[in-house]
């Protein structure tokens, strides 16, 4: 019988030899969350804030968390999940995947031969990992698979972190496309957040449930679907209870004749047309700041005001400030609902 076929991981990490054992891993994972997490609450406390810098500079900074990183994965195996996930839900075809990687630490996805794979990082390790802010990234619907793999808990803000979660959604190219989540399961078990919250969250910003929750001791590992869109409009969401919003409507101004009449002018016509002219200007201002609105926000919006109940969107819309940086909390910022 012959060896098991083993996923290339790559070279050896930019900035030296990586890490080899997962106890080592462990402690510069914690560490390193738990200095960032000060930093992010320490305010204006110049002094507090360069000694954090120091702390962390003394444990490697972010090359060497990402290094521990990669140890850690090489033991829980994501990416063959990821794999596993992708053929069991979409299967092979003859034109490749395409697969957005969030925060990706190695290129194992990339030596799979049925699979377009465009992985990204802020700070990269490897020369096929695109040095990127996630957030610089626009959604374009462009991927049939996304996978975001312990990225979410490390954004520092609440808002961003659920600005994250709908940008994701953004990305997927159709209502079948997969989104494969993976957080701490300390993170959804937070006392702000809760596993049963967190799925609610989920459905209220369109995603669907493709395949039973997986859990570890420690990580939730969630396979999800884009869903029916509830912006631009469909039969079927129209049958979920969906708002429907076509592109004409989201347009159109309100009849002329809607507004109150204003007292006509007889002594100076020109004042009139002047007028005139002035209020088809504004209305002209107004479509094109609708047109500016980027897709994945007006669907957001249409999906967490038809699906999230209300108890929900207030809980997640609420104000995080003053939660310690140390329990995890997701917020949804006013302009994603209303």
């Amino acid at each position: 019988m012959g060896k098991k076929r083993r996923l290339f991981t790559g070279n050896a990490p930019i900035g030296g030899k990586g890490l080899k054992s997962r106890r080592v891993a462990r402690v510069v994972t914690s560490k390193y969350h738990a200095i960032r997490n000060e930093m992010q609450s320490c305010g204006d406390n110049k002094e507090r804030m360069a000694e954090l810098e120091k702390e962390l500079e003394a444990i490697g900074g972010t090359d060497k968390y990402q290094q521990a990183s990669i140890v850690s994965t090489s033991h829980f195996k994501t990416s063959r999940w990821v794999v596993k996930m992708i053929e069991q839900h979409l299967g092979r075809s003859s034109a490749k995947i395409r697969v957005l990687e969030v925060g990706a630490i190695n290129i194992q996805l990339h030596s799979v031969a049925w699979l377009d794979v465009r992985s990204i990082d802020v700070n990269s390790q490897h020369p096929l990992i695109e040095e990127l802010d996630f957030f610089d990234l626009p959604p374009e619907q462009a991927f049939d698979v996304v996978v975001c793999s312990m990225v979410v808990n490390c954004v520092t803000e609440a808002a961003k972190r659920g600005e994250m979660l709908a940008r994701l959604r953004g990305h997927l190219r159709s209502e079948e496309s997969l989104l494969l989540l993976v957080l701490p399961s300390r993170c959804i078990e937070s006392k702000h957040c809760g596993a049963a919250r967190f799925e609610s969250l989920l459905g209220g910003l369109g995603f669907g449930f493709q395949a039973p929750l997986k859990t570890t001791p420690r990580l939730f590992f969630y396979t999800l679907r884009r869903g029916v869109s509830r912006y631009l409009g469909s039969e079927e969401a129209d049958k979920l209870g969906g708002k429907e919003v076509s592109e004409d409507d989201s347009l159109q101004q309100p009849p002329l004749d809607s507004a109150p009449k204003a007292k006509s002018d007889k002594k100076n016509p020109k004042d009139r047309k002047r007028k005139r002219k002035s209020e088809q200007a504004d209305e002209h201002t107004d479509v094109e700041h609708v047109e500016e609105e980027e897709a994945w926000v007006l669907e957001t919006r249409a999906a967490l005001t038809s699906l999230l109940p209300r108890q929900l969107l207030k809980h997640f819309s609420s104000d995080f400030s003053q939660v310690p940086p140390t329990e995890f909390c997701i917020n949804i910022a006013p302009s994603l609902t209303c």
